[in-house]
């Protein structure tokens, strides 16, 4: 009775491990791009994909070593030029993601996307569709395991 007991606890603790929140998703008509933490916020995962299959999954324990949250807040309107800027940079081994999600008021324009550097180059820039966007990177700001600097 108590090893029932035991694997059922461990099923069930671990289901709620698996279960994800969507911090920010986004596609255009070649990719898509989704950003996932669990809601006990233990770790994250990046699913990059293309219309075919899976180009990409980085999955790891929120640590500041491997992300590090940059915002930028800056208020008023069209008149005082408020802005909203907002980066998430993860270092990988042999390449650096950082997704950005950005809010113009002067231009009333957000710019939402995923930059690929490699040796410090621009490897790769994905930009979304706008209708696309679910969620916002202001989202990490409630994260205690994420790094996070203010611009």
């Amino acid at each position: 009775m108590r090893k029932i007991l035991f694997f059922t606890f461990l099923l069930f603790s671990n289901l709620a491990f698996l279960k994800e929140n969507t911090i920010i998703s986004f596609s255009n008509s070649q990719f898509e791009l989704k950003l996932n933490v669990n809601q006990s916020e233990e770790y994250f995962t990046i699913d990059f994909n293309n219309t075919t299959n899976q180009v990409y999954h980085f999955s790891s324990i929120l640590s500041n070593e491997l992300l590090t949250y940059s915002f930028y807040f800056r208020g008023g309107y069209k008149e005082n030029e408020g802005l909203d800027l907002n980066t998430l940079r993860c270092n990988g081994t042999y390449y650096t993601f950082e997704l950005f999600d950005n809010y113009y008021s002067h231009e009333d324009v957000r710019k939402v996307g995923l930059n690929i550097y490699k040796n410090n180059n621009i490897y790769f820039v994905f930009m979304e569709n706008e209708k696309t966007v679910k969620g916002s990177l202001n989202n990490l700001r409630a994260i205690d395991f994420i790094h996070k600097t203010q611009l």
